[in-house]
């Protein structure tokens, strides 16, 4: 059968003459590069000088390096794609990483099947419209991705910010912008960010030095905080959209009544004799109230949980004030957040968790010193006794 003849584009660009494409000639970005976030290159006339890259994302490009285009060959021999990547479709390792995500990362993050099922066909269909979700999907899963190959960590590291730049430019564009037909996007977008976010707190550099650890983790939690803001101002549009039923059933999981067993009362003593004022206390009370309902929660679970449903619910409430006492370093509102450790350690398997707990806890008793030993007793030996009945194992 004879072939179809084409109209050649003689003024279109290098990539889309590579990939055999007809160029729409648009520049400096033409529709088909555009379209697939790739460097898209227009060749000048010889005395004029040498080809000049254009592309769609060059501001953020600039800091890490242009990204590779694919024009044939093994994808896992090319350098890590850059944030002008986006989604699945950019390389073969970008599919890889897709499918971890859609098979085995959002598994952890719902807390029964029938959420999972849900959550994942929500997130599939919501980031293939918008591509800053897509870009956070593929970043997340190649953190998950250094667990399951750690010879290769540094090479998705890389992958995972290169996306996670991506992600972020993305977001930016649409906050100026938030309405019902998006704010699902932002709040899923906010919810893997966080979580790729406090990810990082706990396995980079997790013994550094506990002012830029603190610095982190509160920056981690004025970015889970704001996941709350965004479900209070979108909450009557966000119950009737597809994601309703999760946050329902999360509401009425979290109204229910349960039975406590005080873990947290015998922090009120600490506080009736606090150095604070008045209003400190009042801060601290209030949050330490709605710990103890975060562990009233965990106890009504039938077993122990490895998903990441609902296990930062505390810090997604905390207030602004009682944050900054955290940032100023307040010994009061730091014990409380060992607290919280425990929380976590009780989450320890789910891999964006992991020992997280057990950093925590350190961390803060390493900075507190043994004056506070007695109000970290309790996290201490939940944490250390869980320890040693691994051990012996």
């Amino acid at each position: 059968m004879p072939r179809r003849s084409t109209t050649k584009s003689r003024a279109g660009c290098e990539t889309c003459k590579r990939r055999h494409l007809k160029c729409n000639e648009e520049r400096p970005v033409c529709g088909k590069c555009a379209f697939s976030k790739r460097e898209c290159i227009y060749r000048v006339a010889p005395s004029q000088g040498t080809s000049i890259p254009a592309s769609p994302r060059t501001d953020q490009q600039s800091s890490r390096g242009h990204q590779q285009p694919l024009v044939g060959g093994s994808a896992s021999s090319l350098s890590p794609p850059g944030p002008g990547s986006s989604g699945a479709g950019s390389n073969v390792d970008h599919i890889e990483l897709f499918y971890l995500f859609i098979t085995e990362t959002c598994t952890t993050i719902a807390i029964d099947p029938g959420q999972v099922e849900l959550y994942r066909r929500i997130v599939i269909e919501r980031s293939f419209k918008q591509h800053f979700l897509l870009d956070q999907i593929i970043a997340l899963s190649a953190c998950h991705m250094t667990l399951q190959r750690p010879q290769a960590t540094a090479y998705y590291l890389d992958i995972a910010a290169n996306q996670q730049a991506a992600a972020l430019a993305g977001y930016r564009d649409i906050l100026c912008r938030v309405d019902a037909s998006n704010c699902l996007d932002v709040l899923l977008f906010s919810h893997l960010i966080a979580l790729h976010v406090f990810w990082e707190i706990f396995t980079q550099q997790p013994e550094a030095d506990f002012g830029s650890f603190l610095e982190r983790l509160v920056g981690c939690i004025r970015l889970l905080r704001g996941i709350n803001f965004v479900i209070r101002s979108w909450f009557g549009t966000l119950v009737k959209s597809e994601i309703g039923p999760i946050i329902m059933e999360s509401e009425e999981h979290q109204q229910s009544p349960k039975e406590s067993r005080g873990e947290c009362e015998a922090l009120r003593a600490m506080l009736d004799h606090a150095d604070l004022s008045a209003s400190s206390i009042q801060t601290c009370l209030l949050s330490l109230d709605m710990l103890q309902t975060n562990f009233d929660s965990e106890n009504a679970l039938d077993q122990p949980s490895a998903s990441t449903h609902q296990a930062f619910s505390w810090l997604v409430t905390l207030s602004e004030p009682f944050t900054d006492l955290i940032d100023q370093r307040k010994p009061e509102a730091l014990v409380l957040l060992a607290h919280y450790a425990v929380v976590l350690h009780r989450r320890r398997h789910s891999w964006a968790i992991g020992h997280a707990g057990i950093r925590l806890l350190g961390q803060i008793h390493q900075y507190l010193g043994k004056r506070w030993d007695q109000w970290l007793a309790w996290p201490e030996s939940i944490i250390q006794g869980t320890q040693n009945c691994v051990s012996e194992r």
